[in-house]
């Protein structure tokens, strides 16, 4: 790179400006390769793989921007690439990185597949993963795949990843963080340590720019806690067999500690401390137990235990245990280096020839267990476990928690009833975790993910087909949730379906919808407002189709389901979350999955549509939100689990000036009347109100040519048998008809359309691959 030509892989820098008060400096005319990855997430310049300063993973001082790295980059002469950072502090990315397929030349025995070791963790192809950022190094076979780990599991997943040595042929890593929760980093951009004429590099239409970074799906997320499970047994039956033979916790191998959440580990510490020798400890008659090696093996395992600093400093800098000693000599002690406890662990860990030697957690465990403590049960691995007993155990909560809702709803008054729901958790002694478990397998058998199964055949012949309440956009039977930002009109949103619902009219001038009486229930806003809004919206209703309801809350729902009844009801839109059943406060994760349960049964009972509204995180940064994803949902766990589909409603950040425009995407789409990103562009009205589809996923008439091409589609299906199926493109299109020429639809229009009618199960369309002897390929043929 030049003066005259500043460029970094096709990367021009800007020449430098005046700053100004409205139009700050920049650097960069644009972000290059770090185009398209959040503002949150960190990088730091690399030689080779390696970001080559100390601390790098744990020290936020050394966490660089994208403008940050790239400036770098561009100046440090001795860098040759960028590695992204991992982890929950840097906007909890991660990366599946598979290394590869690979056998035997000679005898044909496989050495290595990526593709196999990610399927034994995860019971899936990698085929079946959603599209996702691609990073190729040149490497054959080599890639990694981009993706964000879900708020909800962000903490759970702390300090974990899975290294290609637990893999079985050593081709897959799952790369998150480290222990102690220190970031992992890994090389998008620069040339490859083993030459070659490798490049780092996202791969042709796969970057961040132009393929979003999803969340990792919940299958895959079942298979880390699978695995993690896993290894915690492992750990476990170590230590069991350990103690049979007499040898202790003291080892160089996992100890109890490590099977300890972090809020344990600190109890423990506070018991151990006690029985810990200190500087100084020898002049008050405890003779050499608070000698120097005896000190530099307790504070070192502390700190590779605890494995982060700002934790380290928590814990124990100024304890009392830390108070006692005499680090810097002025009780006659020899100092330690730095004199003090923070300053002489680091200087140990870095500069101690004799560190590797001292495990995470061992030396303070053993010698607080020689100077007499006792570990309590609570801190010690279980001797056994009762599969039949935990089963029976685990079936118990699950039918108390059940009896109790009865109880509650039981209740005389809808105050009595909230305040149960408040205080169930405690009423029935279950733990934090404990409960949410019970409450997730509630959820998880509703919607029928728990059964007892069959035969296939007998399973897809009961299972239950989806009814579309709003064309592509809301189900009956299910709860659907609207997450928006502040100033998008989300209560006018659900007003509008109301309005178009009650008289089976269409929604925003594109959806269809099925007639049914409608039930509003408000918190968000009062009479006032609503008559305001509706005298804006011309909003009538001759037949009186729509009835309101201003007061509910946790406790009213015997009422919800009595006003389904008298108004029969076959829509009930509700606003807001937080406000109808918290009070416009944060909920709860146990207390949110209880009450989504709750509306998912009564929707399932009573045949109805819920769309509930719920507010967004703010967007990272200070300017307009780009995108939206579930982990923007604000607060609970039990959202991606309690909804049947969810949609995100923001401004839209490329409206022109004066437009009124909002993007509605759906961020989770199990009903499958939608599919995962769907994006309607949607232009409104400060006049009357009012809202118009301009678009679904940037085409303008796409809503009409699906429905018109669905009805095309299927007679033409009706036409033909399993001998002589249609194909979408026929490979000898010059002689033979296919579904593209005869409905006049594009190919990914098509396919769009039949994985919407076949997923719906209602139509009975059969499909199988069909073999085309010379022609390279074997299509998907469908008949009815």
């Amino acid at each position: 790179m030049t003066a005259a030509d500043p460029c970094l892989n096709g990367h021009r820098l800007a020449a430098p400006a005046e700053a100004t008060d409205d139009q700050p400096t920049t650097i960069l005319e644009n972000l290059g390769p770090l185009a398209g990855l959040p503002g949150e997430a960190r990088y730091r310049p690399v030689v080779g793989k390696s970001p080559s300063m100390d601390e790098w993973n744990s020290d936020p001082s050394l966490w660089l921007t994208a403008e940050q790295v790239l400036k770098e980059r561009a100046m440090g002469s001795r860098w040759t690439g960028i590695g992204l950072l991992t982890g929950q502090k840097v906007g909890r990315l991660c990366w599946l990185d598979f290394d590869g397929e690979e056998t035997d030349p000679t005898t044909g025995e496989l050495l290595r597949s990526a593709s196999l070791d990610f399927e034994t963790f995860f019971n899936r192809s990698v085929e079946q993963l959603p599209p996702s950022p691609i990073n190729i190094s040149g490497r054959p076979g080599r890639f990694r795949a981009l993706f964000r780990v879900p708020l909800e599991w962000a903490e759970y997943l702390h300090g974990f990843s899975i290294t290609s040595g637990e893999s079985p042929t050593k081709s897959f890593e799952f790369l998150y963080e480290k222990a102690g929760g220190k970031l992992f980093h890994a090389v998008v951009e620069g040339m490859h340590p083993d030459g070659q004429g490798w490049f780092y590099r996202w791969k042709e239409g796969c970057s961040p720019a132009e393929v979003e970074i999803p969340d990792l799906p919940a299958w895959l997320i079942a298979g880390l806690v699978r695995h993690i499970a896993k290894k915690s047994w492992a750990q476990v039956e170590k230590l069991k067999e350990k103690e049979e033979r007499g040898e202790g916790f003291g080892g160089g191998e996992a100890g109890p500690m490590d099977l300890l959440s972090p809020g344990q580990q600190r109890r423990c510490l506070r018991k151990m401390e006690k029985f810990w020798p200190y500087r100084g400890g020898e002049k008050e008659g405890l003779g050499s137990k608070g000698h120097y090696d005896v000190m530099r093996r307790l504070v070192l395992s502390l700190w590779k235990g605890i494995a982060d600093e700002s934790t380290f400093k928590l814990w124990l800098v100024d304890s009392d245990w830390d108070l006692k000693n005499d680090w810097s000599g002025a009780k006659g002690s020899h100092p330690v280096n730095g004199g003090e406890l923070l300053s002489w662990v680091k200087s140990l860990a870095t500069s101690d020839t004799q560190a590797e030697e001292v495990k995470p957690w061992a030396a303070a465990w053993q010698i607080a267990v020689e100077n007499g403590w006792k570990p309590p049960s609570w801190a010690k691995p279980p001797r056994s476990i009762d599969a039949h007993t935990l089963s029976i155990r685990t079936k118990e909560k699950v039918e108390q928690l059940k009896k109790a809702m009865v109880l509650i709803d039981a209740m005389e008054t809808p105050l009595d009833r909230e305040m149960a729901y408040q205080n169930l958790k405690q009423d029935l002694g279950f733990r934090d975790r404990e409960m949410l478990t019970v409450v997730k397998h509630l959820q998880e058998e509703l919607a029928g993910d728990i059964t007892d199964g069959g035969f296939l055949e007998d399973v897809l012949a009961n299972a239950k087909p989806i009814d579309v309440a709003v064309e592509r956009f809301l189900p009956f039977g299910a709860v659907t949730m609207l997450g928006a930002d502040p100033g998008t009109g989300k209560s006018v949103f659900i007003y509008r379906i109301a309005e178009a619902a009650a008289y089976g009219r269409v929604f925003a001038g594109q959806l269809q919808t099925v007639q049914g009486n409608v039930l509003v229930v408000q918190r968000d806003e009062s009479d006032a407002n609503l008559n305001q809004k509706a005298t804006l919206m011309g909003w009538k209703d001759p037949e009186r189709r729509i009835a309101v309801k201003f007061r509910f809350s946790a406790g009213h729902f015997p009422e919800l389901e009595k006003w389904i009844d008298e108004y029969q009801a076959r829509y009930v839109v509700m606003d807001s979350f937080a406000s109808l059943f918290a009070g416009g406060a944060d909920l709860a994760e146990s207390d949110a999955g209880i009450y989504l349960y709750k509306l998912n049964a009564i929707a399932a009972r009573k045949g109805v549509a819920i769309l509930l509204t719920h507010h967004l995180r703010k967007s990272a940064g200070s300017g307009d939100r780009q995108t939206v994803s579930l982990s923007d949902f604000y607060g609970s766990t039990f959202i991606s689990a309690g909804t049947s589909d969810a949609w995100g409603l923001f401004k839209d950040p490329q409206a022109v000036q004066d437009e009124v425009a909002f993007v509605l995407k759906n961020v989770k789409p199990r009903s499958g009347i939608a599919q995962m990103g769907d994006t309607f562009r949607l232009l409104g009205s400060h006049e009357d109100l009012s809202l118009e589809v301009d678009s679904l996923n940037a085409v303008s008439d796409e809503v009409k040519d699906l429905r018109e091409g669905e009805l095309k589609l299927l007679k033409l299906l009706r036409q033909r048998d399993e001998h002589r199926p249609w194909l979408v493109v026929h490979p000898d299109q010059e002689n033979e008809k296919d579904l593209r020429s005869e409905t006049g639809l594009t190919e990914r229009q098509l396919r769009r359309v039949l994985q919407s009618l076949v997923g719906s199960g209602k139509w009975g369309i059969k499909r199988k691959r069909v073999v085309m002897p010379g022609k390279g390929t074997n299509p998907m043929g469908y008949w009815i």
